[in-house]
């Protein structure tokens, strides 16, 4: 609202005996209807019968304007042919949701659905506006990743509107499901990583054993029964970080879904290794004169950043031994020393 139509709008009228106060703009929308413009008008307060005073238009903008019931709010004054005051307040109407129904959906009961529901039966939801069909579209994919989560990555998903009396609407999603991709079983190959050298095999420097038990135990296929392409990323993810943890930076990893025989199969080539060595010797006794042993802690291969980063270069090895020692620090070895 202008605030020069406001003063217009007061200056027409101020002083002068209410007439009537009408709604313009209404049709199409929920206030067209009696009982709600009855509402409104009390909302309003604006009595015919009693003198305009200073700032009640003001007033009776600033309410329609917080209920949330419009887009915008105008307000109009004028003296009728008998001198009193004519208000008409010139509204922007939402369209609102009456209600929301599903169809097509089988294995997915409706209580699970509307615990999707990102628009509610009483929301306003203007179809001709950007925002509106920002929120249908969120809507839709808010119910494609219920169902991918269930195993249905094929789902369509289509959300439509009808329109109802005094512009509310009804909101219709169809689900066309498809098929749940269900899992019996998983298989793994898993290829061995590069030979090194004959001087780093005569020196000891092997690449990590990459076993196919410790990769069923990362994988953590165990307690699934259906497959879908999120529980394939985090198959991904897990594994991913156990190889960065052995010292496989660039592993290449794949998870497929044998619709057959509705198995998983997992494809795991692990690249190059870098040889991440923990060597640790205990002088809290005198024995500094010890040499060092290599330590196999997997509690401290853990705390060291390499599962979460892949990268292997200096200064990612020093953020490391920071992490080592806040580690030893709170196994109680407050004078630990460690060195890069």
């Amino acid at each position: 609202l202008g605030f020069g139509e406001l003063i217009r709008a007061e200056s027409a009228c101020l002083g002068r005996s209410l007439a009537r106060v009408q709604f313009e703009g209404c049709a199409q929308t929920p206030c067209e209807d009696p009982k709600v413009e009855t509402q409104l008008a009390s909302v309003i307060d604006l009595r015919p019968g009693r003198k305009l005073a200073v700032g009640e238009l003001k007033v009776a903008w600033d309410r329609l304007s917080r209920i949330g019931f419009f887009r915008s709010v105008g307000v109009k004054c004028q003296p009728d042919a008998a001198g009193q005051a004519a208000v008409r307040f010139v509204v922007s109407g939402h369209q609102r949701v009456r209600r929301i129904r599903f169809s097509g959906n089988a294995a997915l009961f409706q209580d699970e659905l509307r615990s999707k529901l990102l628009i509610q039966p009483g929301d306003p939801l203007d179809l001709d506006s950007v925002g509106g069909q920002e929120r249908l579209q969120a809507q839709k994919e808010a119910i494609e990743a219920l169902y991918q989560r269930n195993g249905f990555d094929s789902a369509k998903i289509r959300v439509r509107a009808e329109s109802a009396a005094h512009g509310e609407l009804v909101l219709w999603i169809d689900i066309a499901e498809g098929e749940r991709q269900r899992i019996n079983d998983a298989r793994f190959d898993i290829q061995a990583p590069p030979r090194r050298s004959e001087f780093e095999e005569h020196h000891g420097l092997r690449c990590p054993d990459v076993g196919e038990r410790a990769i069923r135990n990362a994988a953590a296929i165990g307690g699934l029964d259906v497959f879908s392409q999120r529980e394939a990323n985090r198959i991904r993810a897990r594994i991913r970080t156990h190889l960065r943890r052995l010292g496989y930076g660039s592993a290449r990893i794949e998870v497929h879904h044998e619709v057959s025989d509705q198995t998983i199969r997992v494809d795991v080539s692990p690249g190059k290794c870098s040889l991440v060595r923990i060597l640790v010797r205990d002088d809290s006794e005198g024995g500094a004169r010890a040499g060092y042993q290599l330590h196999d802690d997997r509690a401290l291969h853990d705390t060291l950043p390499f599962g979460d980063s892949g990268l292997y270069d200096f200064s990612e090895a020093e953020r490391g031994r920071h992490d080592l020692l806040l580690a030893l620090e709170n196994r109680g070895y407050l004078f630990a020393d460690v060195r890069l």
